[in-house]
């Protein structure tokens, strides 16, 4: 597919998207005063660079801590009566480090023009098999791409699924290449999205991709050896604690679970919230081992049959990741 041969049902998603694009710009500026005030998830990313920073990581987890920063840098949030709680491991927090030395504001700004670039580099490593050779360049690409609404809402909120999101797509160049070793160890750099990363890695290890924990499993463990740095090697207990409180947090704002586009949402939603462990839990717990499982035994024949088959297979173990998830 050329340039001078692009359908006009193309045309029309480029410009739809384009549009899109200057939505969300618009949508961002009229936000702009609460965004730099700390509304959005970023506080809780760069209360932990703090912690850290202040040689206080084993006071990530600690709620009354997260709150007494965050009143510091982000005062008028007057939506909280609490602390936006950091919830990923403790390893993450040291990327998030180098930006405390920025305010606030100056820190998200920062952290955003990091993620626009991280969003270049994740287009620009995607395979481009025949028939979709490039068509764009990559800053029209990249505005495409700001055209949609999750890349908009990770820079709204200040998240960091983009990061994900180029290790996903540099996992998928290295299967392609056959190089499950690297693969493993790239997708492992993932994990403090450990919910999406960790079927990611079982389903390409039982659909016949073995040498793909050889490069995962070490790589994890360093990463437990870098969180029990950061923070202690008491967090082995306090960090699994404090997600099951959070989880058993009725009201809590920051986890609605009948609101999850995945199989816990719609679980919940039939079943209503219940304690924890409930019958959500019970059904989760199984429909999603024997998707993962299912999901492997089909891609298997296919897993090694060309780009087509792997493109289509990994896609597939996405869906099925983000489904099954927690």
């Amino acid at each position: 597919m050329t340039a001078n041969k692009i359908k006009p049902r193309y045309r029309l998603v480029v410009i739809f998207l384009v549009a899109m694009a200057i939505v969300h710009g618009i949508e961002f500026w009229q936000q702009r005063t609460k965004i730099f005030a700390g509304y959005g998830d970023f506080s809780s990313l760069y209360t932990a660079g703090l912690l850290v920073r202040q040689g206080e990581g084993n006071l990530l987890y600690d709620r009354s801590e997260q709150w007494k920063w965050q009143q510091k840098f982000a005062p008028n949030v007057d939506i909280r009566q609490g602390p936006m709680p950091f919830i990923r491991p403790p390893f993450e927090a040291l990327i998030f480090l180098p930006l405390t030395y920025f305010p606030y504001p100056t820190a998200l700004v920062v952290w955003s023009l990091i993620k626009i670039v991280l969003l270049w580099l994740t287009i620009r490593i995607l395979p481009r098999p025949a028939p979709f050779d490039r068509v764009y360049p990559y800053w029209l690409e990249v505005v495409l791409g700001l055209g949609l609404f999750p890349v908009f809402l990770d820079l709204l909120q200040g998240q960091d699924a983009i990061l994900l999101l180029l290790i996903i797509a540099a996992v998928l160049t290295r299967l392609q290449s056959g190089n499950d070793v690297v693969a493993g160890a790239i997708l492992m750099l993932g994990l403090f999205k450990f919910h999406l990363v960790i079927p990611i890695a079982i389903m390409l290890w039982l659909a016949g991709r073995p040498r793909i924990l050889v490069g995962f499993v070490p790589g994890g463990i360093a990463l437990v050896a870098l969180s029990c740095v950061t923070s202690g090697v008491g967090i082995l207990y306090s960090y699994p604690s404090y997600l099951l409180n959070l989880n058993r947090a009725t009201g809590a704002g920051f986890i609605t679970a009948q609101s999850m586009p995945n199989l816990r949402g719609l679980l919940t939603a039939f079943l209503g919230r219940a304690p924890y462990p409930g019958p959500t839990h019970w059904l989760l717990l199984p429909v999603a081992i024997a998707a993962i499982m299912l999901t492997a035994r089909f891609w298997r024949p296919f897993a090694s049959t060309g780009f087509s088959g792997l493109a289509l297979g990994y896609c597939l173990v996405l869906l099925v990741a983000i489904l099954t998830s927690y």
